[in-house]
């Protein structure tokens, strides 16, 4: 019942749960992530290659799962006999999730999002007040209320990674 991110480790070992989630964690930073609006996706790679040095990249995002495991072995093993026998039976009846922290570049990672779909975004249209003065009568004041545009906040969505938590802006 115990899960790391999407990875049930319940039942498992230290070791076992280390390994599951060390090979998992490498699969997922290959495959990188897909992100998507409307019809377009692109990959956001966990690594970028140097242009002129393929033995230099720099870590875009990478997982750190040394939390999360240390959290989950714990889990079964603190408290009294009594407390470590509910907490079994609840993560068995509901499950128990830890989260699966990645450690990003915000940089980076915002300049990826802002390359590939800042094309999508429109700007605000403001709203204006236009005044007339007809010949006859009072002037008349009307409001122009403008059109809302679409605008990317990028650091709320590479926080807004499903299923894992952020844990820093820090560059790895």
């Amino acid at each position: 019942g115990v899960s790391i991110g999407p990875f049930d480790v319940g039942g498992l070992t230290p070791e076992m749960a280390s390994q599951l989630i060390a090979t998992q964690t490498a699969a997922m930073e290959t495959r990188g992530i897909v992100l998507k609006f409307g019809d377009v996706s692109s990959v956001l790679g966990s690594s970028i290659d140097s242009a002129t040095n393929s033995e230099l990249s720099v870590n875009v995002f990478k997982y750190a799962p040394d939390n999360a495991l240390d959290t989950a072995v714990a889990f079964g093993r603190t408290g009294t006999f009594e407390t470590r026998m509910w907490k079994r039976v609840a993560a068995r009846l509901i499950g128990k999730q830890i989260p699966l922290e990645v450690k990003i570049d915000q940089f980076r990672a915002q300049d990826f999002l802002r390359t590939h779909f800042s094309k999508f975004e429109t700007q605000f249209q403001e709203t204006s007040l236009t005044i007339s003065y007809p010949p006859s009568g009072t002037p008349t004041a009307r409001i122009n209320t403008g059109k809302p545009g679409t605008i990317f906040d990028y650091a709320k969505e590479i926080q807004d990674f499903n299923g894992v938590k952020t844990v820093s802006w820090t560059r790895v």
